[in-house]
């Protein structure tokens, strides 16, 4: 059996939850929600699923869309995004982790 394409969920309420966390960086308020764009394999025109977004006051989040490697941005910062969006998403989908 073949691999699928990987699913670009959208659910409005999550992205106003990771709004209102602080940024990831500096914990300031208000957040921007950013997609992790190397959590899924790209697609024209396509954002990964917001499963995968994180909290980013408005400078870091220009900052790292101005970042020509963003897993090297990351881990400059020592930062697990995926690890965050991962725990965002279980608490808004009242999923608990294995």
């Amino acid at each position: 059996m073949g691999v699928g394409k990987p699913q670009r969920r959208r659910d409005r309420e999550h992205l106003r939850f990771v709004a209102k966390q602080p940024c990831l960086v500096c914990g300031r308020n208000p957040s921007d929600p950013h997609h992790l764009r190397f959590a899924q394999p790209k697609g024209l025109g396509l954002k990964v699923s917001d499963e995968f977004t994180v909290p980013l006051c408005r400078a870091h989040h220009r900052e790292l869309h101005r970042a020509s490697n963003e897993v090297a941005w990351w881990s400059r910062l020592a930062i697990a995004p995926l690890e965050v969006a991962r725990r965002l998403w279980l608490t808004t989908h009242d999923i608990k982790p294995l």
